[in-house]
């Protein structure tokens, strides 16, 4: 006989669950017979047990990293290299994760459909972890806010190399679709 705990799980307006100790027949066709409610200090075991072992949450970061096509007008990146290799530029860092950079150019196009081919050059100060600090836009055409606090924002949340630490520029050009 072995005593083991039975989880039971009620879900609801207020979910709830009950643990409680039985006895238990590994070779027995019968089903366990309660004991009684689990005492407080097993039930935080369990909990913890159940955290301990769960499975790392999945990395932060896009799930398609896209490349620059001829319709956004893509930064030519140094020739292509292995998927792992750490891009060797703040710019190829811009290229590699240029989706959100894009969804503002399209959301400054939006504003202003005459705003035509541009480029955006941006001044990281990166820390010792490889996150931007500060970022500073020197725009060539001029955009309205929204559109410069979202590239903003889209460059305050990449990633750089550790290697990269310091005052960093990067170059991201954007061309308007085809007609």
């Amino acid at each position: 006989m072995v005593n083991v705990f039975v989880a039971r799980v009620t879900l609801g307006l207020a979910p709830r669950v009950s643990l409680k100790w039985v006895h238990w027949r590994p070779r027995s066709p019968q089903t366990p017979q309660a004991v009684g409610d689990a005492p407080m200090a097993a039930i935080a075991v369990v909990a913890a047990l159940c955290v301990a072992c769960a499975p790392p949450a999945p990395a932060m970061g896009p799930a398609v990293v896209a490349a620059p096509s001829a319709t956004t007008g893509g930064v030519s990146s140094a020739p292509a290299s292995s998927p792992s290799a750490p891009p060797a530029s703040p710019t190829e860092v811009i290229a590699r994760d240029r989706a959100p950079f894009d969804s503002c150019y399209a959301r400054a196009r939006a504003t202003d459909p005459t705003l035509g081919r541009t480029s955006v050059e941006m001044t990281f100060t990166i820390d010792a972890e490889g996150t931007p600090r500060t970022v500073d836009l020197q725009y060539r055409h001029r955009m309205d806010d929204r559109a410069k606090e979202c590239l903003r924002d889209a460059a305050l949340a990449l990633r750089f190399p550790v290697s990269m630490q310091g005052k960093r520029s990067g170059t991201i050009v954007f061309t308007p679709p085809a007609p």
